[in-house]
Protein backbone atom coordinates (compact mmCIF):
# COMPACT_ATOMS: atom_id res chain seq x y z
CA UNK A 1 0.00 0.00 0.00
CA UNK A 2 1.60 3.38 -1.27
CA UNK A 3 0.34 5.28 2.26
CA UNK A 4 1.95 2.41 4.42
CA UNK A 5 5.27 2.97 2.07
CA UNK A 6 4.91 6.81 2.77
CA UNK A 7 4.92 6.33 6.63
CA UNK A 8 7.55 3.61 6.37
CA UNK A 9 9.76 6.42 4.45
CA UNK A 10 8.73 9.31 6.35
CA UNK A 11 9.91 7.45 10.12
CA UNK A 12 13.02 5.89 8.45
CA UNK A 13 13.63 9.39 7.35
CA UNK A 14 13.38 11.21 10.88
CA UNK A 15 14.96 8.16 12.44
CA UNK A 16 18.14 8.52 9.96
CA UNK A 17 18.20 11.91 8.46
CA UNK A 18 17.57 13.94 11.67
CA UNK A 19 18.62 13.30 15.27
CA UNK A 20 16.63 13.69 18.00
CA UNK A 21 13.35 13.48 15.64
CA UNK A 22 12.43 10.11 16.28
CA UNK A 23 12.53 9.88 19.79
CA UNK A 24 9.21 11.89 19.42
CA UNK A 25 6.73 8.81 18.32
CA UNK A 26 6.87 5.46 17.98
CA UNK A 27 7.94 4.26 14.59
CA UNK A 28 6.19 0.82 14.87
CA UNK A 29 3.47 0.88 11.87
CA UNK A 30 1.53 -1.71 14.15
CA UNK A 31 0.92 0.85 16.70
CA UNK A 32 -0.86 2.91 14.75
CA UNK A 33 -4.61 3.01 13.69
CA UNK A 34 -4.88 3.43 9.69
CA UNK A 35 -8.34 6.12 8.98
CA UNK A 36 -8.10 5.97 5.17
CA UNK A 37 -8.89 9.71 4.48
CA UNK A 38 -10.41 11.62 1.78
CA UNK A 39 -8.12 13.33 -0.79
CA UNK A 40 -8.05 17.13 -0.49
CA UNK A 41 -5.59 18.60 -3.22
CA UNK A 42 -3.97 21.41 -1.74
CA UNK A 43 -4.30 25.22 -3.25
CA UNK A 44 -2.87 26.06 -6.63
CA UNK A 45 0.28 27.53 -5.46
CA UNK A 46 1.59 24.74 -3.40
CA UNK A 47 4.26 23.03 -5.89
CA UNK A 48 5.54 20.57 -4.60
CA UNK A 49 7.40 19.19 -7.97
CA UNK A 50 9.35 22.46 -7.91
CA UNK A 51 10.85 21.29 -4.61
CA UNK A 52 12.67 17.85 -5.89
CA UNK A 53 15.39 20.43 -7.44
CA UNK A 54 15.72 21.51 -3.97
CA UNK A 55 16.21 18.70 -2.02
CA UNK A 56 19.48 17.05 -1.00
CA UNK A 57 20.31 13.75 -1.85
CA UNK A 58 19.24 12.11 1.18
CA UNK A 59 16.24 13.83 0.78
CA UNK A 60 15.46 13.92 -2.69
CA UNK A 61 13.53 10.57 -3.13
CA UNK A 62 11.51 11.34 -0.14
CA UNK A 63 10.22 14.77 -1.55
CA UNK A 64 9.82 13.21 -4.67
CA UNK A 65 7.37 10.37 -3.25
CA UNK A 66 5.11 13.32 -1.63
CA UNK A 67 5.55 15.16 -5.12
CA UNK A 68 3.81 12.19 -6.49
CA UNK A 69 1.29 10.99 -4.00
CA UNK A 70 -0.07 14.88 -3.96
CA UNK A 71 -3.56 14.70 -5.30
CA UNK A 72 -4.04 11.49 -2.74
CA UNK A 73 -3.52 13.14 0.27
CA UNK A 74 -5.15 14.94 2.40
CA UNK A 75 -4.25 18.87 2.58
CA UNK A 76 -5.32 21.29 5.43
CA UNK A 77 -4.96 24.65 5.98
CA UNK A 78 -5.06 26.31 10.11
CA UNK A 79 -5.39 29.94 9.11
CA UNK A 80 -8.47 31.86 6.85
CA UNK A 81 -8.11 35.37 6.05
CA UNK A 82 -10.25 36.26 8.75
CA UNK A 83 -7.01 35.61 11.13
CA UNK A 84 -5.30 38.32 9.01
CA UNK A 85 -3.63 36.03 6.24
CA UNK A 86 -3.44 37.21 2.94
CA UNK A 87 -5.26 35.21 -0.05
CA UNK A 88 -1.15 35.15 -1.47
CA UNK A 89 -0.45 33.23 1.76
CA UNK A 90 -3.36 30.79 1.47
CA UNK A 91 -2.33 29.93 -2.36
CA UNK A 92 0.80 29.16 -1.27
CA UNK A 93 0.67 27.23 1.74
CA UNK A 94 -0.66 23.84 3.56
CA UNK A 95 -0.24 20.94 5.54
CA UNK A 96 -1.20 17.25 6.21
CA UNK A 97 -0.87 15.18 9.30
CA UNK A 98 0.86 11.79 8.42
CA UNK A 99 0.53 10.10 12.02
CA UNK A 100 -1.97 12.55 14.47
CA UNK A 101 -5.23 12.04 16.76
CA UNK A 102 -7.36 13.35 13.42
CA UNK A 103 -4.02 11.70 10.57
CA UNK A 104 -4.04 9.12 8.49
CA UNK A 105 -2.07 6.96 10.78
CA UNK A 106 -3.96 7.26 14.15
CA UNK A 107 -2.49 8.64 17.44
CA UNK A 108 -3.17 10.39 20.46
CA UNK A 109 0.01 11.03 21.52
CA UNK A 110 2.30 11.78 18.40
CA UNK A 111 2.01 14.18 15.39
CA UNK A 112 3.98 13.92 11.74
CA UNK A 113 3.34 16.93 10.01
CA UNK A 114 3.95 17.62 6.56
CA UNK A 115 4.49 21.28 6.05
CA UNK A 116 4.47 23.74 2.60
CA UNK A 117 5.19 27.12 2.60
CA UNK A 118 5.77 28.77 -0.55
CA UNK A 119 8.47 31.14 -1.98
CA UNK A 120 8.45 34.30 -0.28
CA UNK A 121 5.74 34.16 2.35
CA UNK A 122 5.85 35.04 5.99
CA UNK A 123 4.54 33.02 8.68
CA UNK A 124 4.01 35.44 11.42
CA UNK A 125 5.27 34.90 15.42
CA UNK A 126 2.83 31.95 16.76
CA UNK A 127 3.38 29.55 19.74
CA UNK A 128 1.89 26.57 20.94
CA UNK A 129 1.77 23.62 23.46
CA UNK A 130 3.44 20.88 21.89
CA UNK A 131 7.31 20.74 21.22
CA UNK A 132 8.09 20.54 17.70
CA UNK A 133 10.92 19.86 14.95
CA UNK A 134 11.18 21.07 12.11
CA UNK A 135 13.02 18.49 9.84
CA UNK A 136 13.73 20.97 6.44
CA UNK A 137 13.38 18.39 3.39
CA UNK A 138 13.64 20.91 0.19
CA UNK A 139 13.89 24.63 -0.18
CA UNK A 140 14.79 26.70 2.85
CA UNK A 141 13.41 29.49 5.31
CA UNK A 142 15.24 31.80 8.01
CA UNK A 143 13.45 31.15 11.38
CA UNK A 144 13.08 33.18 14.42
CA UNK A 145 13.16 31.34 17.28
CA UNK A 146 12.68 32.97 20.55
CA UNK A 147 15.90 33.47 22.55
CA UNK A 148 18.12 32.26 19.33
CA UNK A 149 19.31 34.50 16.25
CA UNK A 150 17.92 33.99 12.63
CA UNK A 151 18.49 30.61 11.27
CA UNK A 152 18.76 30.43 7.49
CA UNK A 153 17.92 26.53 7.34
CA UNK A 154 17.82 23.86 4.23
CA UNK A 155 17.83 20.46 3.37
CA UNK A 156 19.05 18.04 6.19
CA UNK A 157 18.47 20.56 8.80
CA UNK A 158 16.59 20.77 12.20
CA UNK A 159 15.09 23.74 14.29
CA UNK A 160 13.84 22.71 17.50
CA UNK A 161 10.88 24.53 19.32
CA UNK A 162 9.72 24.20 22.99
CA UNK A 163 6.19 24.34 24.59
CA UNK A 164 5.10 27.53 24.09
CA UNK A 165 8.26 29.46 22.22
CA UNK A 166 7.19 32.42 20.04
CA UNK A 167 8.78 31.18 16.27
CA UNK A 168 8.55 33.09 13.03
CA UNK A 169 9.27 31.57 9.28
CA UNK A 170 10.84 33.61 6.44
CA UNK A 171 10.63 32.12 3.06
CA UNK A 172 13.18 33.86 1.59
CA UNK A 173 14.31 32.42 -0.41
CA UNK A 174 11.81 29.24 -0.24
CA UNK A 175 9.93 27.61 -1.01
CA UNK A 176 9.93 25.06 2.43
CA UNK A 177 8.88 21.82 2.66
CA UNK A 178 9.25 20.03 6.18
CA UNK A 179 8.26 17.35 8.23
CA UNK A 180 7.35 18.34 11.49
CA UNK A 181 7.35 15.48 14.60
CA UNK A 182 5.28 17.30 17.41
CA UNK A 183 4.86 15.78 21.34
CA UNK A 184 2.77 17.23 24.27
CA UNK A 185 -0.48 18.73 24.74
CA UNK A 186 -2.64 20.14 22.79
CA UNK A 187 -1.65 18.23 19.62
CA UNK A 188 -3.94 19.83 17.12
CA UNK A 189 -4.89 22.72 18.33
CA UNK A 190 -4.27 26.21 16.65
CA UNK A 191 -1.84 28.12 17.27
CA UNK A 192 -1.23 30.99 18.64
CA UNK A 193 -0.29 33.83 16.89
CA UNK A 194 1.21 37.26 18.91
Amino acid sequence: MEFDALFNDVTGMLAQGFPGAADFFDQRRDTYGFVPAHPEEPPRGVDLAACIPLANDLTRPLVTQIAHLVDRLHWQQTYTEADGFSRDFLNKYAWLNLISPEGMFSSDSARVTIGYWGQGLFYPEHSHAPEEIYCVLAGSAIFHSEGHPPRLAGPGDTIHHTPHQKHALDMTPGPLLALIPWRGDGLVAKSDLK
